[in-house]
């Protein structure tokens, strides 16, 4: 009967032995795992962080060149590239070349960059964040495939003062529909900032929002809130000592009047371009439609004159 127990008691301690250690397997899975996944993340923080902060450069902008003068064969050698990263599609998908021709072509027939200031990535960038994906991470896909294909990292910062000047884009247009409360149409890192996401909403889909967020990258506030207007000036003051490139919408300008939005969204169409009896609105106020939109006088000559000045794209 003593030994019937022991042997009772000897296989309960057996189990239990076993128990603790798959218990423990387990554990040191997930923690070897959650260690992994955080390096990871430290990995590419790091990255980007370093992608993000200035660099000062000795060298000053391009000259522009004489007329017939033979182009550089590299991208990052031209005056301005912008680059089409596909989020969430496959680089050869119809839509997706589409979408970033139709933009493009927007673009190119409102500031008269040619069509070799633009390329598309042919490696799809997959976000974890599908709700609001980071134009920055977007931009450090860009930066990888860029190091790949031409073995150099892209244009480095060009700091005038204290506004960072960048020569390209990097433009993720997504299929997915992202919340327009959350999201809005389209949006950028920071005025003055080459990261920019295109999401998948209808309001995405107008050839004329990317000619919205470049303006942003150019220095041009929105228009379509006399407050936010006023609060990305303040910004700017305080980030890098600056002013918004275009005039604050008012009553005599736009259809804002003095109106400041209670909630987020758009309060007005923005500034007319150029006139009330047009016709138009300035391409910086809402993505609202049936409005018809264009670049006014007033933004279109502060883009070309940032490139100018600062790019020698004269």
């Amino acid at each position: 009967m003593l030994k019937k127990e022991m042997s009772g008691q000897t296989k309960a301690q057996v189990t239990l032995f076993i128990i603790i250690g798959m218990v423990m397997v387990i554990v040191f899975g997930l923690l070897f795992y959650v260690r992994g996944y955080l390096i990871e993340r430290q990995l590419e923080t790091a990255l980007l962080q370093t992608y993000k902060r200035p660099v000062n450069l000795t060298q000053e902008p391009v000259q522009l060149r004489e007329r017939g003068e033979q182009r550089e064969e590299f991208p990052d050698r031209k005056e301005m590239m912008i680059f089409f990263v596909p989020v969430n599609y496959r680089p050869d998908d119809p839509e997706f070349l589409q979408r970033a021709e139709g933009m493009a072509s927007y673009v190119r027939s409102e500031t008269g960059l040619g069509q070799e200031n633009f390329m598309v990535i042919d490696q799809t960038y997959y976000p974890r964040d599908r709700s609001c994906p980071d134009a920055g991470l977007i931009s450090l896909h860009a930066e990888r495939w860029y190091q790949r294909k031409v073995g150099r990292s892209l244009p480095g910062v060009i700091n005038k003062g204290k506004v960072p000047l960048y020569r390209y884009r990097v433009v993720g247009i997504d299929s997915n529909e992202q919340d327009t409360a959350r999201c809005g149409c389209g949006y950028i890192y920071g005025i003055y900032s080459p990261q920019i996401f295109i999401g998948g909403h209808n309001c995405s889909r107008y050839n004329k929002i990317l000619m919205h967020e470049l303006g942003h990258s150019f220095g041009l506030c929105d228009e379509y809130d006399t407050c936010v207007w006023i609060d990305q000036d303040y910004w700017l003051h305080g980030a890098y000592a600056t002013s918004c490139r275009n005039s604050r919408p008012d009553g005599e300008n736009s259809d804002c009047g003095v109106i400041c939005c209670s909630e987020k969204g758009a309060c007005c169409f923005g500034k007319y371009a150029d006139t009330l009896y047009d016709s138009y609105f300035n391409i910086m106020g809402s993505a609202d439609t049936p409005p018809q939109r264009r670049l006014s006088t007033e933004s279109k000559e502060q883009i070309l004159l940032f490139m100018c000045e600062n790019l020698g794209m004269c």
